[in-house]
């Protein structure tokens, strides 16, 4: 039997689950050697689990079957009913799947498969079928590159147990260009980003207010037993995130105002930028975006992002930025291709050459 933890083994919270799958599928329960079989791990292993599932509310107890000793859930902890999905909901539920495949390699995704696999427990072969075959009817694809979280998943367990239990955590963060941060955290919540996980939160002696980490920089994080700690009253992830324009919050609110040319104004008409967003109509086709947000730092690179078509009007300070960034760019394209030394930006000329 092999021990301890291997590459391609069940986390704690994998294995804890898969547990409660097995004796929720079987009425009789199973020996503990039955079961350690099935998650590959010592029975001393599982042994060590039947607290963890005690913690969650889910009673186990033991009972002889034959000459067998057996692990069994409390009656009131099986599942009795059957799900039947009609061919929308097969859809619907492959898709799911789709979205948050982002997220393998976390607690998160481990919960979708283990979702998916309760409701898709009992069903026949044919049904199973189906929802592979809806496969070729649905496709999600994630905008730029989801983060990568192999080799995390220990840390991302302690995070996002201290989350669900409102546990202290200790933990260690690397942070680009600054010194590490280690210490206590107190994880409030988690926030899913552009296919990245963040968490909400405060070190019990450096901050005062809650601040945002990434997941993956986290290179400890372990739940500190005995150590609950209370959400302070009022939060919310929602009032805390309220303005913000990507990941980035406060309570500042800069009214943010950008001119789009005649070709981006279906695109920018077609979506919800911001809450706050209002949408006006300019000469030629052209449309003004105007939006109070609590940062600017994202605004900048969605900006950038649309090339010739987007042009900052307020405030001077993003105006000044996005014309450095547009000089550093010709300046850094002129050391490839002499002769462009020209900073305007390229709006303007396009829209100098349309008028003409």
């Amino acid at each position: 039997m092999p021990r301890g933890r291997k590459s391609g083994s069940y986390t704690q919270t994998q294995r804890v689950e898969l547990i409660l799958s097995l004796l929720r599928s079987h009425r009789l329960g199973l020996t503990i050697a039955e079961i350690a079989e099935r998650c590959s791990v010592d029975p001393k292993t599982i042994m060590r689990a039947l607290p963890i599932l005690a913690d969650r509310g889910h009673e186990t107890f033991f009972e002889m079957v034959g000459e067998q000793r057996h692990l069994k859930l409390r009656e009131d902890a099986l599942e009795t009913h059957t799900v039947v999905l009609n061919e929308s909901e097969r859809l619907a539920l492959l898709a799911m799947r789709q979205v948050f495949d982002v997220l393998r390699d976390t607690p998160l995704g481990e919960g979708v498969e283990t979702l998916l696999g309760k409701i898709t427990h009992g069903f026949k072969k044919d049904a199973h079928e189906r929802i592979e075959g809806n496969r070729a009817r649905f496709i999600y694809l994630p905008e730029g590159g989801p983060k990568t979280y192999a080799g995390k998943m220990d840390v991302l367990d302690g995070l996002w147990d201290g989350v669900l239990r409102s546990r202290r955590v200790r933990y260690r963060y690397e942070r680009a260009g600054k010194p590490k941060r280690q210490g206590v955290l107190e994880p409030f919540a988690m926030a899913l980003y552009k296919q990245g996980l963040y968490v909400i939160g405060r070190d019990v002696e450096m901050d005062e207010a809650p601040r945002v980490f990434a997941a993956e920089r986290f290179s400890q994080a372990e739940p500190i037993k005995d150590s609950k700690f209370e959400v302070p009253k009022g939060f919310n992830p929602e009032s805390f995130f309220d303005g913000a324009f990507g990941i980035f919050h406060g309570n500042e609110r800069i009214e943010v105002v950008v001119d789009f040319s005649v070709e981006a104004a279906p695109l920018i008409r077609a979506r919800k930028w911001h809450a706050s967003q209002t949408i006006e109509d300019l000469d030629m086709g052209d449309v003004r975006l105007r939006m109070h947000v609590a940062h600017t730092a994202q605004v900048l690179p969605w900006l950038l992002s649309w090339g010739a078509r987007a042009r900052p009007v307020a405030p001077a300070s993003l105006v000044a930025e996005y014309d450095e960034a547009i000089a550093a760019m010709v300046a850094r394209a002129s050391r490839r291709r002499p002769g462009l030394t020209s900073a305007r930006p390229a709006n303007d000329v396009a829209r100098k050459r349309k008028r003409a």
